[in-house]
């Protein structure tokens, strides 16, 4: 549901829009494209969601058996929430990472080190950039894990492959293997879809040294490529610091199209 903001914005669920997203290297990306053609995926009509079938699950403390009752222990969770500075929690949905009213102090933990994100557009969109927000932690980088590699997916549907040059249309043997088998029917859909890699990036910011946490962000401008077309549906994947992690910490997905 969308809500009217004092800007002239709207705001929906899952996106914040914008009238316009102003950024050189788009400039320089699309010569011909208008500063106030690009916008925030949430200019889209309300639809947009996560897909959870292709989403990492959230990460849950482990529980104690006792009396053969099942209970989630709250201290280990409250222990974890301490990595934070006090006004930062953690997040039950990925949804959350979409969710730009909780700013930065939002942290959806994706279990191990290994994750990703499925996002279900209300219409085709021709994806300019993204980028991923996380806590700046040295803390949390070693005890927890913050993302440090990316790579953004496009899935587009069977019936689509005729807009693909030759070399575009056939499915990427580097897609996440595990997810493969769902893309004959992603959330009961009866076509299949076909993975372009739009990008792959590293993280780059520099780690604080002290304990505390600042919000930092790694995005990338998605190429203007042959294979880089309009789609409705996208898969984040993201690898952690840790490799031992129990969860990694992510606060926001920021996408940016036209």
């Amino acid at each position: 549901m969308a809500q009217a903001l004092g800007n002239g914005c709207m705001r929906m669920t899952g996106f914040q829009a914008t009238q316009t997203h102003q950024d050189d290297a788009y400039g320089e990306l699309l010569p011909r494209l208008e500063v106030h053609e690009l916008r925030e995926l949430g200019t889209i009509e309300s639809g947009a969601y996560v897909l959870d079938v292709l989403t990492t699950a959230t990460y849950r403390p482990k529980t104690d058996a006792i009396l053969g009752i099942k209970r989630v222990t709250r201290p280990i969770r409250r222990a974890v929430e301490s990595l934070f500075n006090p006004e930062y929690h953690i997040a039950d949905f990925a949804n959350s990472t979409l969710d730009t009213s909780t700013l930065h102090n939002n942290c959806w933990p994706f279990e191990a080190a290994y994750g990703t994100v499925g996002i279900r557009l209300a219409h085709p969109i021709q994806l300019v950039s993204m980028t991923v927000r996380f806590t700046q932690s040295e803390l949390l980088r070693k005890r927890v894990g913050v993302p440090r590699k990316f790579r953004i997916w496009g899935l587009l549907p069977a019936f689509d492959r005729h807009r693909l040059p030759a070399q575009c249309s056939r499915r990427d043997v580097d897609f996440a293997s595990h997810l493969v088998p769902l893309l004959d029917g992603i959330g009961g859909e009866t076509t299949a879809r076909y993975p372009l890699l739009f990008s792959e990036w590293v993280a780059d910011t520099l780690f604080s040294e002290y304990v505390g946490e600042t919000l930092a962000s790694s995005g990338t401008t998605i190429p203007s490529t042959p294979c880089s077309v309009p789609v409705d549906t996208f898969l984040l994947e993201i690898w952690g610091s840790g490799p031992d992690a129990p969860f990694t910490c992510v606060n926001r997905l920021h996408l940016v199209g036209f």
